[in-house]
């Protein structure tokens, strides 16, 4: 928080008045994320495997916020500090709940609720884990490629079970 600060040129205690803690910091900004996934996911691609197209709508979500090497930025600090992983769990959890809904909503699937669970879960955890893998460890100036890499991997280890 004191290199921040000094970047920012503010005092810290300044810094600690708009973000009380380094999680709040890193983690600020996750609305308009969920918002661009609300829209995406309202235009769901029922032509891809549902896990590939359900993880292409994080992929254009996070496009559309503009900045990718910030979100680049960002993924590799959370990735450097397990606390700032535990502290992002709520936005985890409305990405589940939001692949969830859109889950049920297809027509294409006829899921039971548990399995729309356990789908949705499962595509959560697997997007955060690719995206945390193309922060740390992609040249690719997106993480679609990566995204959809994860996902066909998911889907091939689902269906051979």
């Amino acid at each position: 928080m004191d290199d921040i600060a000094v970047a920012a040129d503010i005092s810290r205690r300044t810094l600690f008045n708009y973000f009380p803690s380094k999680a709040a910091l890193v983690w600020d900004g996750f609305e308009p994320f969920l918002a661009a996934l609300d829209v995406e996911l309202a235009d769901l691609d029922r032509s891809e495997p549902v896990g590939v197209a359900l993880s292409q709508c994080v992929a254009r979500a996070l496009t559309a916020m503009g900045d990718l090497q910030l979100a680049r930025v960002r993924l590799q600090i959370i990735h450097a500090h397990p606390e700032l992983r535990t502290a992002g769990s709520g936005g985890l959890f409305a990405v589940t709940d939001r692949l969830h809904a859109a889950i049920l909503r297809s027509r294409q699937l006829r899921l039971s609720e548990l399995d729309a669970d356990v789908l949705a879960g499962a595509i959560a955890a697997m997007t955060s884990a690719a995206l945390q893998h193309w922060a740390v460890h992609s040249s690719d100036p997106t993480p679609t490629r990566t995204l959809r890499r994860a996902a066909r991997r998911l889907t091939s280890v689902w269906s051979r079970n």
